[in-house]
């Protein structure tokens, strides 16, 4: 989201300092509401409670990222950041199925 209204004007009372607290928050929110979610069902309210809690700690590290990223590289930081995150999620993806040996 930041990656889109990159060229906004910047400061404390613009618009672009609005949409992206407003991407934060949406994005801690999200990240505590769907782990909450789909754990549930198989770990129980409590625990799944605190996996909603390490869900938005990762997400808060994620906008701390996001911010200095921006900040030291510009755009070409922003992109960078994102294939970092899409190739640790790949990665943790292929190391939990060839433990457990099947694939979905």
């Amino acid at each position: 989201m930041l990656f889109a209204v990159y060229d906004l004007p910047r400061g404390p009372t613009s618009a672009f300092s609005n949409i992206a607290l407003l991407g934060a928050v949406a994005g801690l929110v999200v990240a505590a509401g769907l782990t909450v979610t789909l754990a549930r069902a198989a770990l129980g309210t409590w625990h799944a409670s605190l996996a909603a809690m390490v869900a938005a700690a990762g997400a808060a590290l994620v906008t701390a990222l996001t911010t200095a990223a921006d900040l030291a590289l510009g755009r070409f930081g922003l992109l960078a950041l994102l294939a970092v995150c899409v190739a640790v999620l790949v990665l943790a993806y292929r190391l939990h199925y060839s433990r457990a040996g099947t694939a979905p």
